[in-house]
């Protein structure tokens, strides 16, 4: 549907600019169905300092609620949904996995990205058949070329980061490898309202057990056999130290989450002639995490927990393409496999555990799936999708308050495009789609949630119109959706913050999306959006529930940016306006208005690109999580260093 960034305007791609090709028969893409995606190209992001979230916060459609802090806890909405119903990946693997709920995104690396793509309403197979709000997938790739870089940034709140790449390519080869280290001390200061100290008086204080470290190394191979084969290989290694500040905040806290985690992938793609193409990737990774509250008031308190999870996913798709049309398929299966145990207690492996609660556990979903996609140029200009999917979800968690579980589901896609005239399109999809509740919701997660193992499927229903005219200076882009979700799982939060999911009767999830990009000239680029959205529960077995809006999303959002370009210099300056919404389901608490403007600025001299990112300089304090506050204005400086090995 829309990209907006303050970074890339004109070189940003959208979906609906380009027609479906039967003769090209490549992997997927966001180009080859109908709907509201579109993909974020990353290569001018490289000079600055700048998140995953900082990036999706300014595309159409999606909120970011996150911990304020760099590093910290992130999650994404997309058009108003509940966090766990978007899927996030890197490279296909998901991030929120088949165990898991709402995606954190605040670890996800940039370093070695090429891409992001963003799914607003209809999924492709190849990702995924449960993602009914939304996915979003990070994708690195190899550039070809033999050239490097290193980069080191410092910046507001004890923020630095260093990251070192090279590519490199002979022959059929092509390699490329990157190191990363962050850390951010992220001790800002806020104003405390009830401080231990004196309740009854508010004051400054900074914000402690806040911290986070990540290292990282990433490797991706290709070697082409022949024109007719190819194999990809990917690793990547990630450390990571998280700290929890808790609502009550004191510098003696100590709450803390270890993520130690690697991951694999290898592709083989084979290509039987110019019409045929046969694609089998196989993932694999492990996580370690140990999750310390002991020393906090964070939850269900005083844990020392070990989450041990094994993923492991194959991917097969064919894809033939015709004159007119384009055949894919699909097999996927995946399974997962999580080990929980309670360190700090001695009786977590015995029957006796159960006096305590604190029982060791083994959680494992399977999940097995077949689809086909139809993608019909029916005429020159009218285009026609089809997608039917078939999942087949097995739980077995191994306790005994549970049993094995199986559940079947059906998705469907079908969307219609129509070129009316040069640069004007109209399209419009229906998709319907099954979320079976993931383990974290019905057994609990992490300290911050209990199980409720009542959960039943989430069942969602939409439609949307989609409506783009582009021409060479100028691009506008609309799209109007409703989205009916029967079952809709929804977080309830007590007094200790802890979290209980629990379904409702109905959700009715409405927005329109505006949004348009303007060429003044070489030099400036000028763009604007408008979202609205609206997510109420319009069928609850508590009567005063009905008509309130769920707690996830932004009612309003506007953006406008303009960015200047002259060699070696680029500007670009951004406001945002972000109201509505509330802080919890029944509507008592509302979210303050968010104002807020960020600058970027850079300067190239010869291999050498200097950039300073501001965020929020309107020092705009409004939180997304009603007892995280925000850290107000912050400045990042960037040095990069570019080499090519001839």
């Amino acid at each position: 549907m829309l990209l907006l960034s303050p970074l890339t305007l004109s070189d940003e791609q959208q979906l609906d600019t380009v027609s479906i090709s039967a003769k090209t028969p490549n992997a997927y893409s966001t180009y080859n169905f109908i709907g509201a995606h579109n993909t974020i190209e990353l290569d001018r992001y490289k000079e600055y300092f700048i998140e995953v979230k900082n990036i999706l916060n300014q595309q159409a459609g999606i909120d970011i609620r996150s911990a304020s802090g760099i590093g910290q806890y992130a999650t994404p909405n997309i058009r108003g949904s509940q966090g766990q119903q978007v899927l996030v990946f890197e490279n296909s693997i998901p991030v929120n996995d088949l165990n898991g709920s709402a995606a954190d995104i605040g670890l996800i690396s940039l370093n070695g990205a090429k891409k992001i793509e963003v799914y607003r309403g209809f999924i492709p197979m190849e990702l995924s058949p449960t993602a009914i709000g939304g996915a979003i997938d990070v994708i690195t790739d190899l550039n070809g070329q033999a050239n490097g870089s290193i980069k080191h940034t410092t910046g507001t709140y004890g923020v630095s980061q260093t990251t070192i790449n090279q590519s490199l390519s002979k022959d059929n080869w092509s390699a490329s490898f990157g190191l990363e280290d962050s850390y951010a001390e992220n001790n800002f200061i806020y104003t405390e309202l009830q401080p231990v100290n004196s309740p009854s008086t508010p004051q400054n204080e900074p914000r402690y057990n806040n911290a986070t470290h990540l290292q990282q190394l990433y490797i991706n191979t290709k070697y082409t056999v022949s024109k007719s084969d190819a194999f990809d290989f990917r690793v990547k290694k990630s450390q990571s130290n998280r700290e929890l500040a808790g609502e009550i905040n004191t510098d003696e806290n100590t709450a803390n989450i270890d993520n130690d985690k690697t991951s694999y992938q290898a592709v083989y793609t084979h290509t039987l002639n110019n019409n045929s193409i046969i694609k089998s990737q196989l993932s694999h990774s492990k996580t370690k995490e140990i999750y310390d509250d002991r020393g906090d008031f964070i939850g269900l308190n005083s844990q020392l927990n070990q989450y041990l999870t094994s993923f492991n996913k194959w991917n097969l798709n064919y894809k033939m393409s015709f004159p007119s049309l384009t055949l894919n398929l699909n097999q996927q299966y995946q399974i997962e496999k999580i080990d929980v145990k309670y360190l700090n207690d001695d009786n977590s492996g015995n029957e006796s555990c159960y006096n305590s609660g604190n029982c060791d556990r083994e959680y494992t979903r399977e999940q097995i799936s077949t689809g086909s996609r139809l993608e019909w140029a029916l005429s020159k200009d009218l285009m026609w999708n089809n997608q039917i999917v078939y999942s087949s979800t097995n739980d077995d968690p191994f306790s005994e308050e549970s049993s094995s579980n199986r559940k079947d589901f059906w998705s469907i896609h079908s969307g219609i495009k129509k070129e009316i005239n040069t640069g004007i399109n109209l399209s419009a999809s229906f998709n319907f789609q099954n979320r079976p509740p993931s383990t974290s919701e019905l057994f609990g997660d992490k300290g911050s949630s209990v199980g409720n193992p009542d959960l039943i499927s989430e069942e969602s229903e939409s439609i949307e119109i989609n409506f783009d005219y582009i021409n060479l200076n100028t691009e506008i882009h609309g799209a109007t959706y409703i989205r009916d979700v029967k079952n809709n799982i929804t977080a309830q939060q007590d007094s200790r913050g802890v979290i209980k999911y629990d379904n409702i009767g109905k959700a009715r999830y409405i927005g329109t999306e505006l949004s348009a990009l303007h060429d003044f000239s070489r030099l400036f680029q000028y763009s604007a959006m408008v979202n609205y959205q609206k997510s109420e529960i319009t069928e609850h077995t508590t009567s005063g529930y009905i008509g309130n809006e769920l707690n996830d999303h932004r009612s309003w959002f506007l953006e406008q940016s303009l960015r200047f370009s002259y060699f070696p210099y680029t500007a670009t300056i951004q406001w945002s306006y972000e109201k509505g919404g509330y802080y919890d389901t029944l509507n008592y608490i509302k979210r303050d208005n968010k104002s807020t403007a960020n600058m970027f600025l850079s300067y190239t001299l010869n291999d050498t690109d200097i950039s300073l990112s501001a965020y929020n300089l309107t020092n705009n304090r409004t939180r997304t999580y009603r007892y995280t506050p925000v850290a107000g204005r912050t400045f990042y400086l960037t040095i990069k260093h570019n080499w090519t090995i001839e």
